[in-house]
């Protein structure tokens, strides 16, 4: 599924750079391409706690969030184009730290509005046997089951210990897990005075949080956006229930590596 319009978004990004992201709509099968590069975990690593895509000297940055929204909202088909903040170096725009701009733009150049019916194209992954990735630390484990569902568990020194689950639908998405935003690590965060934020930031330990939480436990609702995000470069739907424990960007790459290679297993 593609929009039907379309969109310009434009923002701040995390080293002060003002960018323009025009997505466009694009015919079945094409993929979500941003700047000619496929977003799939063939051209994915993780740098500097966010996903980047990269192929050849061209890098795109903090790319999870729109596609948390696009694998949210069962849009398969889009392509992007976004300005450079230095010359081979794109980075799309951070907005608030969550999801929520791009899904309600999404929504709104398509035709389709609420997507409570949508359906994909695409043909549906299902597992036929657990998948799990772990470290010393951090576990990704997902097991067969009739449609997406994510159990996100953190336990950090900075967050307390915090659990949110959610069936991953287009109205769930919007209502709970799309506004939920970011934080990040004080060393690396000049957000404050680079992005323009409309809210004020408050420090724990090293950290910087959003002063007043949208949410309970919006930390972990917004580790279970970002995974979802990384689950997008899948580059298709996928039916399964996944528990994660402390997920990191670089373990959600290795986990959805994973799953490609025993996917595509399945169907040889």
């Amino acid at each position: 599924m593609t929009i039907d319009k379309k969109i310009t978004i434009t923002g701040w990004t995390r080293t002060g750079d003002y960018v323009k992201l025009r997505i466009h709509p694009a015919p079945a099968g094409t993929g979500i391409i941003i700047n000619s590069i496929p977003a799939l975990i063939q051209y994915a690593r993780a740098q500097n706690h966010t996903t980047t895509l990269y192929r050849q000297k061209t890098t795109i940055h903090l790319v999870e969030h729109l596609l948390a929204a696009c694998y949210a909202l069962r849009i398969t088909d889009l392509f992007v184009q976004l300005t450079p903040t230095h010359k081979l170096t794109f980075e799309l725009p951070f907005c608030d730290g969550s999801s929520l701009l791009f899904t309600r733009r999404l929504l709104a150049a398509t035709r389709n509005s609420n997507l409570t019916n949508s359906t994909t194209h695409k043909p549906i992954t299902s597992l036929k046997s657990p998948v799990a990735i772990r470290t010393a630390h951090r576990l990704i484990l997902a097991i067969p089951a009739p449609c997406l569902k994510i159990n996100c568990l953190i336990n950090y020194r900075h967050t307390g210990e915090q659990f949110y689950s959610a069936k991953i639908t287009p109205a769930r998405f919007l209502k709970q897990l799309a506004p939920a935003r970011t934080f990040g690590k004080l060393k690396n965060s000049r957000t404050h005075q680079l992005l323009r934020l409309p809210f004020r930031l408050k420090k724990f330990g090293n950290y910087l949080f959003p002063a007043r939480p949208r949410f309970t436990f919006e930390p972990c609702r917004h580790k279970l956006l970002d995974l979802l995000g990384d689950l997008a470069l899948l580059g298709k739907p996928l039916h399964a229930e996944i528990f994660a424990y402390n997920p990191s960007h670089q373990l959600n790459l290795k986990f959805v590596q994973e799953l490609k290679r025993r996917t595509d297993d399945q169907t040889n």
